[in-house]
């Protein structure tokens, strides 16, 4: 007889540091990233292991940003046979998030129609959802243009009434049809790869311009691999040619109209330097995985901060599937 998973979310979540949950190999439910220009954040929803039957993991959630990083352990899970993603981690969806999210990137540990199904309900309950969708639909595949136009437009924002004005030009929460087509539009494979290179490349635009010390892209890459293992995801490039990708924007932008302001005339982003060379994927085709034998690696290097319903259930079986 199949068991279901048995999700568990705290009320009260604790902070840790991020090299103590760092050692193992995790499991990803999912993550969600904020392509902001001037502090990209990437929250990402883990359990601490992989996982047999009747074993009990703990869930932590993950935030990333070039200048800060967190880990608050918010709940545990039972693992079982079978589990609707959508439903089981609804109780999730509650925790502290940030804006409404661009770059969507589920797990391979259940089907791209279950993938959906989360996403739609996860986008329904951000205040700034109708703002994101209007500005993804003014830009399709292409979050560049779409940043840069934030950029243009940061100023006169600045100017206006924080509180009352800023909220009335939120738009409001997507309605379930709305969520599905940002979910829809984000979750193509273009459209992801698209995001996630504007991604990294206003990590380290934000860097550059702020000249604040923080976690430089590579550390990013090299510790977000490690926690990639299972999200289903696929870049056919690896990360040296998604750089000469980045570079190639930066040269094409620029004359046009920076796409992050410059610190003084005539100062200009230093060029990136990753020596990654392995491609972001799912499980599969993913090359060794990493040891787990202790707390070291990359998640050593970052700083000590003690810091809707799925059509049928998932069956286990897929759950290694990409």
């Amino acid at each position: 007889m199949s068991e279901p998973y048995r999700f568990t979310k705290y009320s009260n979540p604790e902070e840790c540091r991020l090299d103590v949950v760092g050692g193992r190999l995790k499991t990803m439910y999912f993550a969600a990233g904020i392509v902001n220009p001037m502090g990209p954040t990437l929250n990402i929803l883990v359990a601490d292991g992989f996982g047999a039957p009747r074993d009990r993991m703990k869930i932590y959630k993950l935030m990333f940003n070039p200048f800060s990083q967190t880990c608050h352990m918010v709940g545990e899970v039972t693992v079982g046979d079978e589990w609707v993603p959508a439903l089981d981690l609804a109780p999730f969806y509650d925790l502290e998030w940030g804006s409404c999210p661009t770059l969507l990137i589920p797990s391979a540990t259940y089907s791209p129609t279950a993938a959906k199904d989360l996403f739609v309900a996860f986008l329904q309950r951000f205040a700034d959802g109708c703002e994101a969708l209007t500005k993804v639909q003014e830009h399709p595949g292409n979050p560049w243009t779409r940043v840069k136009a934030e950029m243009d437009s940061a100023v006169g924002i600045m100017k206006k009434l924080r509180n009352r004005l800023f909220k009335e030009q939120q738009g409001g929460p997507l309605n379930a049809k709305q969520s599905a087509t940002l979910a829809s539009l984000q979750l193509e494979p273009k459209n992801f790869e698209e995001e996630f290179r504007a991604f990294m490349y206003a990590w380290e635009g934000s860097m550059n311009f702020l000249r604040i010390p923080g976690l430089s892209k590579d550390k990013f890459l090299e510790i977000f691999m490690h926690i990639a293992m299972t999200a289903r995801i696929r870049l056919c490039e690896t990360s040296l040619t998604i750089q000469k990708s980045l570079n190639a924007r930066q040269t094409s932008i620029r004359p046009a109209g920076t796409f992050l302001p410059r610190r003084r005339e005539g100062l200009s982003t230093r060029s990136t330097t990753s020596t990654t060379s392995t491609a972001l994927t799912g499980r599969k085709g993913c090359g060794s995985a990493p040891t787990s034998s202790s707390a070291s690696g990359p998640w050593s290097r970052v700083g000590g901060r003690p810091s809707q319903r799925s059509a049928s259930p998932t069956s286990r079986p897929s759950r290694w599937s990409s």
